[in-house]
């Protein structure tokens, strides 16, 4: 498997992280979870979530975490468009053979309609709707519905 192509998604949302190493036939060959992977949390404490969740799926597949050379990683992380957090993640040192980041729910976008045009609609930690057309991301929300004390009438 040393010579092999392996892709590694990551799914890093606001209240767990779910990672997993595909190979070229998109076979499963290992998944990992660990705890909430935004930054909202610092990027530093999602950045430990995305590794530790690598570390269980790169286990599971029988791979060392800690080299990974023929592993392209796409990791998609709750609250990257917060100012700075993408450069500051870009700039750690990882394992990787390439890393390409990208926003919880674009990767989710991208996911649901295998990279063709779509939206969804994102009601959980956070909450988003996002579409992709022709290669533009149009969103609406982000970060919760608000709250109110007052009833509903």
């Amino acid at each position: 498997m040393s010579d092999q192509r392996l892709y590694l998604g990551v799914d890093g949302g606001g209240t767990g992280c779910r990672a997993r190493i595909v190979d070229d036939a998109g076979h499963v060959i290992g998944q990992g979870l660990s705890g909430p992977a935004t930054t909202r949390l610092g990027v530093p404490n999602a950045w430990a979530s995305v590794l530790r969740a690598w570390t269980g799926a790169a286990e599971e597949a029988g791979l060392d975490p800690s080299s990974a050379p023929n592993v392209v990683a796409g990791i998609g992380i709750a609250g990257l468009t917060r100012a700075g957090s993408r450069e500051q993640l870009q700039a750690l040192p990882h394992p990787f053979a390439n890393i390409c980041f990208t926003s919880d729910g674009a990767a989710a976008c991208l996911g649901a309609h295998s990279g063709r045009d779509g939206g969804i609609v994102i009601a959980g930690t956070g909450s988003i709707g996002l579409a992709l057309v022709a290669g533009e991301e149009k969103r609406a929300g982000g970060y919760g519905f608000p709250i109110s004390d007052e009833g509903s009438g």
